[in-house]
């Protein structure tokens, strides 16, 4: 897949990585790809970059959204945006799919993505480098 990265204009990585401004991450799925490898590759992550504690804190919530995931086709795209006091929002294909309240989520979720042990150190730097 390819990747972007979208934030409120001015925004920093700062603002990013502590979640105190609206942000989207935006996929474009270049094969398909199936949901329960999407589910498997997330919880990995998740296990690397959180403790037990937050993983429980958070685990409810992680199951409501994997449970919105869906396979997902060459050309699809999903996005997953965060807008502080609101949520966490997952859309495929434009369609939202699913909310899941609390900056603590976002904060401890996206670090699959921008977290010490993302799912890629130069993506990861990609993504936030322009900002």
């Amino acid at each position: 897949y390819r990747v972007a990265l979208y934030t409120a204009p001015g925004a920093t990585a700062r603002d990013v990585l502590q979640r105190r401004r609206p942000f989207r991450l935006k996929f474009h799925y270049l094969r398909e790809i199936e949901k329960r490898i999407i589910l498997r590759s997330a919880d990995k992550l998740l296990e690397k970059n959180l403790t037990p504690s937050s993983r429980r804190k958070i685990a409810d919530r992680v199951a409501r959204l994997n449970k919105a995931y869906r396979t997902v086709r060459k050309g699809d795209t999903s996005a997953l945006t965060y807008l502080p006091g609101e949520g966490t929002f997952l859309t495929v294909n434009g369609e939202q799919k699913a909310r899941i309240e609390g900056a603590d989520f976002a904060h401890l979720y996206f670090r699959i993505w921008l977290g010490h042990n993302p799912i890629s150190g130069d993506l990861k730097a990609t993504l936030l480098d322009p900002l």
